[in-house]
Formats: C-alpha cells, structure tokens, sequence
C-alpha cells in the first residue's frame, strides 16, 4: 500500500464510527438524529454500517447542528485530521 492509499483507508475508518460518535454524543437515536439533520434513517444506518461516506456537506449540517459555524467546523475539522495523521504516519 502507498502513502496515498494508507491515508484514504485511514480517512475512511474514521468515517465508520464517527456517525455514531456523534449521535452518543448528543443523546441521540438512528431515527432522531435523522430527522434532525433531514436525512433517511437508512442514510444514518448506512454510514454507521461502513456503507455510505460521510460527506462534506454532512460534517457541516452535522456541525451546524452542533451550534459550530462553517469556518470554525472545518478549521477543527482539518486540525483534528492533520493530528491524527501525524501521529500515525510520522
């Protein structure tokens, strides 16, 4: 495996649980949490189930409704990655 593929597969696990650590977080159901961000039950349960990514504009309508504004999210957002990878790859 390459850089490149150790950094997307890296990326991509913390894809699996960081839906649902984000629904612990906030004392939240599958069914809840979706209603609240407007998606289907079946999105919230797919990405839970490593089936479906996160997407950007999910992190951000995630964020928003955790009270973060769109700069502050991605700034912390970008941070939180950088320190992860660093620490696994340096």
């Amino acid at each position: 495996m390459n850089a490149d593929e150790l950094i997307n597969e890296h990326v991509r696990k913390n894809y699996i649980n960081e839906m649902r650590q984000f629904r612990d977080k906030v004392g939240l159901t599958q069914v809840q949490l979706a209603k609240k961000l407007k998606i289907s039950t079946s999105t919230v349960v797919s990405i839970e189930a490593d089936r479906l990514k996160i997407s950007p504009k999910m992190r951000l309508r995630m964020g928003a409704f955790m009270g973060a504004d769109k700069a502050t999210f991605i700034e912390r957002m970008v941070a939180e990655y950088r320190r992860k990878l660093e620490r696994e790859f340096i």
